[in-house]
């Protein structure tokens, strides 16, 4: 949802340049991504893949839960907009590569949990 003008004139330069960014990120995070996986068959390679990113849902709820605070990280209802966006879609993601990776609801050959490498 854009900002109308009078709310963009409230942000400061810092937190616009932030925001941009993060933006940024996000677009260069889904072209890997898209890159990655469509450039191999591998599924060692996609399940490493998606253990990264996986880790990296993880620090991210946490960095949010951080800057926020627990009062409102705790209250999904007072959550503007962009906290649902950032967390709700986040904790889904989160969610459906934990789904891939444990070996549920997908190809009945898959290789199941994540295990330790035994030599």
């Amino acid at each position: 949802m854009p900002l109308a003008p009078e709310q963009r004139a409230t942000l400061s330069p810092s937190v616009r340049a932030s925001i941009l960014q993060l933006a940024n990120c996000y677009l260069l995070l889904s072209m890997c991504s898209t890159a990655v996986l469509r450039s191999t068959r591998e599924e060692c390679v996609v399940r490493r893949f998606l253990l990264a990113l996986l880790l990296g849902d993880v620090g991210h709820v946490y960095l949010t839960y951080v800057a926020v605070g627990a009062d409102y990280f705790f209250s999904p209802s007072q959550w503007n907009l962009l906290a649902h966006g950032n967390l709700t879609f986040t904790i889904f993601l989160f969610l459906s590569r934990s789904i891939y990776l444990l070996g549920w609801g997908g190809n009945p050959r898959s290789q199941g949990p994540i295990r330790a490498k035994s030599d």
